[in-house]
Formats: structure tokens, sequence, C-alpha cells
């Protein structure tokens, strides 16, 4: 991996934004579900993808294989820091309710990721000819 700290810094900065978005729209959830969750998830994408740029900024070799690792410790990474307020704090979810409210949605980060990896690693003038 091109560098484990950066990719674990990124993941805590992924969570800690996510989490400070997700609290000051949480009333939403009450009043317009499908909204909230909607809000949730653009922002979680949104910061992923920035994020992601300026991972693979540095990086030149094995970019679907980075994208890979980078998705899957940000996806641990998130679900390990998600235990505190989600599980053990004021939500007191049991595991299972956990995935099934927020768990789930952090699955988008190796979808990114990889996605980078593989649109980094393609031979632009392939993908050209392809469009003709």
């Amino acid at each position: 991996m091109y560098s484990y700290p950066r990719a674990i810094l990124y993941a805590i900065i992924l969570w800690a934004v996510n989490f400070l978005f997700t609290f000051f729209i949480y009333p939403l959830k009450a009043e317009n579900l499908m909204l909230f969750a909607s809000l949730r998830m653009v922002a979680m994408t949104l910061i992923c993808v920035v994020l992601t740029i300026m991972y693979f900024r540095d990086v030149e070799e094995h970019l679907i294989r980075e994208g890979a690792l980078l998705g899957t410790i940000w996806v641990i990474a998130s679900i390990i820091l998600d235990q505190g307020p989600f599980v053990w704090g004021l939500l007191r979810l049991s595991f299972m309710d956990y995935v099934a409210d927020t768990g789930l949605s952090h699955l988008v980060y190796p979808v990114i990721t990889i996605g980078a990896g593989f649109l980094l690693s393609t031979d632009k003038s392939t993908i050209e000819e392809g469009e003709s």
C-alpha cells in the first residue's frame, strides 16, 4: 500500500466529517427520513470522492489494488468508529440494527476507491477508441 498512515488519517477525517454532517441534520430524520438518508449519502459520497482524489494524487502503481485496500480500510475504520455513538453511545442500537441503519452505507467507499483505481489505471486511448 502506498501509505497506511495516510489511508488511516483520511479514514478518520472521512468518518468525522460524515458524523458531524449527520449530527447536524439528524433532526431531519424524524421529519423526513427519505430526505435525511439522501442528504447523508450525497455527503458521504462527496467526501469520499474528495479524499480519494487527494489520496491517489501521489499513487502511481497497483492502482486497482490500492483502491481496494483504501476502501477496505475506510469501511473497517468507519464501522469501528461508529460503535461508540451508535452501539455503545446514545442510540444503543444492536449491531444488526446498526448495520441495517448505517453500516451498509459505508460500502460506497470501496465502490468509489476501486472505481477510481480502475479509471486511473486504464489507458485513455482505449477508452476513447470505445467511444467512437
